[in-house]
């Protein structure tokens, strides 16, 4: 079993377990301790237990290509996420919804009471690093071997046209 898949059974065992605000389980969570806890769960790391810094971390998605294991968030700004999610495949999401529901899994279309702000995919540590899909591998440029007194100037040029 790999670590991603490892996180999302971590989740989906947390299903039904009581919300409590500002907890990271065994026993009861809430939306950031779940994610908090699970990360540490399958890679034996820490992640901050806040949804604010945890939307900090990882690289955005864009487009419909979501994994089990991303990181989904709903929150008023783009620079505040103040719920998360994990994404557990087939358009569901495993959280600590709130005190009412508690552990849950919900379809990602649900309702949140908040915007929805997208999705951030973390690479676990047994996993190769992700590209955003804005790159790919044949996007990077090739390494340069420039001896010339030019060269940090068209190095510095090409990664402005890269960005």
């Amino acid at each position: 079993m790999t670590q991603r898949e490892d996180f999302v059974r971590c989740a989906r065992e947390q299903v039904g377990k009581r919300y409590a605000w500002a907890t990271a389980g065994p026993n009861t969570f809430d939306c950031s301790g779940l994610s908090a806890f699970c990360w540490n769960s399958a890679t034996g790391l820490t992640i901050s237990r806040s949804s604010e810094a945890q939307n900090q971390l990882g690289s955005p998605i864009t487009g419909p290509k979501l994994i089990p294991g991303d990181l989904v968030f709903w929150g008023n700004n783009y620079d505040s996420a103040d719920h998360v999610g994990i994404y557990g495949g087939e358009g569901r999401v495993i959280n600590a919804l709130n005190e009412e529901k508690g552990g849950v899994n919900s379809p990602l279309q649900g309702e949140y009471g908040l915007p929805y702000l997208g999705p951030r995919r973390l690479t676990f540590p047994d996993e190769p690093p992700f590209l955003p899909s804005s790159s790919t591998l044949e996007d990077k440029p090739a390494p340069i071997k420039e001896k010339h007194p030019k060269a940090r100037r068209r190095r510095r040029n090409r990664r402005k046209e890269a960005a």
